[in-house]
């Protein structure tokens, strides 16, 4: 997350507590209103955290903290009503099974109230100045640029001019140079991606570049990306359905749909927890390993390597050794890696495999 939107979140938070207890008070300390006066507080403060945690998923939910398009109070006004609303429902849905009190409704009505108009403002006011420290080179995304030899060159000069959009354009290269990568032209993007910690695509392509463009966009399905396109490419690309396509001015971007950010986010969340459980129930069967791979002889009893992962990413594997210590530097003596056609082979009786291996 970048600077900005870590400012946003915050702000978000601090906020909706502000408006929360400020409408408490209103309601049941201010003497507006003649019933209730000093009313416990416990569940209230119960209620304001799972408040924030609703408001503030709802405005990831609805991309609030995911675009870096100039400022508008109109846009922040529509975002923050509909997270307001979202929120509010799912929280009166929540409270219909918290017995143990009722919640006021006036309390629930100003507090909507006022976030919507206060929020607006201030995340409207965060980002003008955002706007204005852009630029003077604070707080940019680094950009990718590929275009075609009949480009006009138009987006390179107006990144360039316009550094309060929040892009720093790290690399331009010309479409030839991918179509001449061996393989598929979106894997040229990964090594680039890697070396500049690329954030937005764009692509300055014609309509001839249809298929290239649509390889390019099915990459950045796989990468925390976002993509922006010349207006001729939107007849040729023809966005995935979980992308939306939205009009900046200068060029259309797409970004991923709420759904599409829930069902990525569930997915994770189901990997985290399924991972727990597996280690837990299995934590004694491996506890048995760790020692059997011990007693077996010397050698660490975990084994740890860098391998390839999704899009050619490197990461770092951790799993029970099962071959002998120093096995890669054995590797030498038992096969001629020089004459091998693939990268990729395995041995059918590897004789560093160790016996419990």
């Amino acid at each position: 997350m970048i600077r900005t939107e870590r400012i946003l979140l915050y702000l978000d938070a601090v906020l909706l507590a502000v408006c929360f207890i400020g409408s408490y008070i209103i309601r049941f300390w201010s003497g507006f209103f003649s019933t209730h006066y000093g009313t416990p507080c416990e569940h209230y403060l119960i209620a304001q955290v799972v408040l924030s945690l609703l408001y503030l998923s709802s405005l990831w939910f609805f991309g609030g903290y995911e675009t870096r398009r100039p400022p508008s109070l109109a846009a922040q006004m529509d975002l923050t009503l509909r997270a307001v609303t979202l929120a509010s429902l799912i929280f009166l849905s929540l409270v219909f099974w918290y017995r143990f009190f009722s919640f006021s409704r006036m309390v629930m009505l100003m507090n909507g109230v006022s976030l919507v108009l206060i929020s607006s403002v201030c995340r409207w006011a965060v980002l003008k100045g955002a706007a204005y420290y852009r630029r003077k080179g604070y707080d940019l995304a680094n950009a990718l640029l590929i275009f075609s030899e009949q480009s006009d060159r138009r987006i390179e000069e107006f990144l360039k001019n316009h550094p309060e959009y929040g892009y720093a354009l790290c690399c331009a290269i010309p479409v030839k140079e991918i179509k001449n990568n061996p393989g598929k032209p979106g894997r040229a993007l990964y090594p680039l991606f890697e070396k500049y910690n690329i954030n937005d695509l764009f692509l300055d392509l014609g309509p001839k570049e249809g298929q290239e463009a649509a390889e390019f966009i099915e990459q950045c399905r796989q990468e925390p990306v976002r993509l922006h396109f010349t207006h001729g490419l939107y007849r040729e690309i023809r966005p995935h359905p979980r992308w939306r396509v939205l009009d900046d001015g200068e060029w259309y971007t797409l970004e991923r749909t709420p759904w599409d950010r829930l069902s990525q986010a569930l997915k994770r969340a189901m990997d985290i927890v399924i991972s727990i459980i597996v280690l837990v129930l299995f934590s004694p069967v491996m506890a048995l390993i760790a020692l059997g791979i011990r007693l077996s002889g010397r050698g660490p009893i975990i084994f740890r390597q860098e391998r390839a992962g999704l899009n050619g990413r490197p990461f770092t594997i951790y799993k029970f050794r099962s071959m002998v210590e120093e096995a890669e530097q054995q590797l030498d003596q038992i096969v001629d890696v020089e004459s091998l056609s693939q990268p990729v082979f395995k041995l059918v009786h590897d004789p560093r495999v160790t016996p419990l291996g």
